[in-house]
C-alpha cells in the first residue's frame, strides 16, 4: 500500500548502540544487533500519508499505546544515515496525545510529535533506538479485538473452505 498509495517513501533505520558495562558509555554500532525479541524493528519504511500502528506503551496516561492508529503527516529532519527528529501523526481518535510535549497543527489537523524510543535488547550489551511504529493499512482481529471500529473489511476468502475440509467424513 504505502508503494502504491504515498510518495516518496523513507526507509528509516534504527540504530544500535554497544553499552560499555562498566561506564555505561554508549557506542553506535556498525551493524545491527541480531536478537529477535526486540519490540523495536531494525527498519521501517514510512511516508507521508501512511497509516501506522504505535507498537510500544509510551504514555498511558495520555493514550499513547499500543495498537493506536494513525497516520503520518511529517518527517522532520530525515537523512538516510540518521533517525529523523520527530515524526508528526494525526491520530485516528483526538484524544490520543492531548498532553504530549510536542504537538503540531499542520494542514488544519493536530499532530502529535513522536521521538525515537529505546529498548535495550535482552541478553547482550545493546541498546536499539527506533520509533515504535509499524504499517498498518490492516491489522489482524487479535489487534483490534476490544476496539470499536467505524468501518471494517473482513476477509473471509478461506475461511469456510477449512472448516469444510476438516469436517467432511476422509
Amino acid at each position: 500500500m504505502i508503494m502504491k498509495i504515498c510518495t516518496e517513501s523513507k526507509l528509516i533505520e534504527a540504530q544500535d548502540f554497544q553499552k560499555d558495562k562498566t561506564s555505561g558509555k554508549l557506542t553506535l554500532k556498525r551493524v545491527h544487533c541480531t536478537k529477535s525479541d526486540v519490540c523495536l524493528p531494525i527498519s521501517i519504511l514510512l511516508s507521508e500519508g501512511a497509516r501506522v500502528m504505535l507498537i510500544k506503551n509510551e504514555d498511558t496516561a495520555d493514550g499513547l499505546v499500543n495498537g493506536v492508529m494513525g497516520t503520518v503527516i511529517s518527517i522532520k529532519d530525515f537523512s538516510p544515515n540518521s533517525l529523523p527528529s520527530t515524526i508528526y501523526i494525526h491520530f485516528d481518535n483526538e484524544r490520543v496525545g492531548r498532553n504530549a510535549k510536542v504537538q503540531k497543527i499542520i494542514s488544519g489537523k493536530r499532530c502529535v510529535g513522536l521521538k525515537p524510543s529505546s529498548e535495550d535488547i535482552p541478553l547482550s550489551n545493546c541498546v536499539r533506538k527506533q520509533f515504535p511504529l509499524k504499517l498498518a493499512w490492516a491489522c489482524t482481529i487479535h489487534k483490534v479485538q476490544g476496539l470499536t471500529v467505524e468501518e471494517c473489511v473482513v476477509d473471509l476468502n478461506k475461511c469456510f473452505y477449512i472448516w469444510l475440509k476438516h469436517r467432511l467424513p476422509l
